[in-house]
């Protein structure tokens, strides 16, 4: 038996050849990868989401558009969501607010499972430029930042300095985020009228509100254990004592009724940020076409 399964081994293994365990081994190693390199690669046409600009209307310099990624690059790091930068000179007839969630939604931009992060768009077409988010990124860039963030880009975008505006954009999200979510936001849907509002304590609020509670009471508590703490024979107790109610009387004091009237809060224009219609730091939202949820604003130049 030994005999046989050595020759039989002989004419399977020629002397110099190749065993048939490693032909195995690099078959499955070179199919993994195949398989692997089909379900990575993007879809045609679609932008890396780590490729955070895309300079379709060809508005910057090859220098001006790696210093912009670089430094986007570097501000994502202390944020807890993604940035972008887009240009176009044809949104195919799509306003600048459907481009631009567009254009985020379908290639793979967001951080985590609700895709956090905000879009900058330079519309040649519709001469527009837009600011669109999602995830995080509506809780930390209401309506009036997204105006300040607007305010600030307008000047160099009128006049021709787009990739200024691009950096106006990335500076200003990177000094809201340090200043937080407002304490006031609240989010409107345009669509349903439905409001929900966001409430956070900074870990410096939430240790002073401890305190204070704590401190509140305490301090009570330590008055009152000095001043009755129990000594003992101090005090005598009767178990005759009684507590008599003989008379029961009910009395009118007064009526107070206070009105107030709260406006309703006012739908934005389409394309446009809604304001902080109504009080407070108002995130208005809408859904996109591939029915994600966005925050944005835009402003025409």
């Amino acid at each position: 038996m030994k005999c046989k399964t050595e020759r039989w081994g002989r004419r399977l293994l020629p002397a110099g050849g190749i065993s048939a365990k490693a032909l195995l081994t690099a078959f499955l190693l070179l199919s993994s990868l195949a398989v692997w390199g089909i379900w990575a690669a993007p879809p045609a046409g679609a932008a890396s989401a780590s490729s955070p600009v895309a300079d379709e209307g060809n508005l910057f310099t090859e220098g001006e558009e790696q210093e912009l990624e670089a430094r986007i690059l570097e501000a994502e790091k202390a944020m807890p969501f993604d940035l972008a930068v887009v240009t176009t000179n044809n949104t195919r007839g799509a306003s600048a607010e459907t481009y631009a969630d567009d254009f985020y939604d379908n290639n793979g931009y967001g951080r985590g499972d609700k895709r956090s992060g905000a879009l900058f768009l330079i519309d040649m077409d519709n001469r527009e430029i837009y600011v669109s988010t999602s995830g995080d990124a509506i809780l930390f860039l209401p309506d009036n930042r997204i105006e300040e963030i607007l305010d600030a880009a307008y000047g160099s975008v009128s006049r021709g300095a787009y990739a200024d505006a691009a950096f106006t954009f990335v500076g200003k999200v990177q000094s809201m985020v340090n200043r937080g979510i407002p304490g006031d936001q609240y989010t409107y849907d345009r669509e349903t009228g439905t409001i929900t509002r966001h409430y956070s304590l900074s870990f410096g609020e939430a240790a002073g509100a401890f305190l204070i509670a704590l401190l509140a009471a305490g301090i009570p508590c330590l008055v009152i254990l000095k001043k009755y703490g129990f000594k003992a024979g101090a005090y005598g107790y009767s178990g005759s004592g009684r507590l008599h109610l003989n008379r029961k009387e009910d009395v009118f004091l007064n009526k107070t009724v206070t009105a107030r009237h709260i406006p309703p809060p006012s739908s934005s224009s389409h394309g446009s940020s809604g304001g902080s219609g109504g009080g407070g730091s108002r995130s208005t939202t809408h859904t996109s076409s591939s029915g994600r949820t966005h925050g944005g604003g835009g402003r025409k130049f």
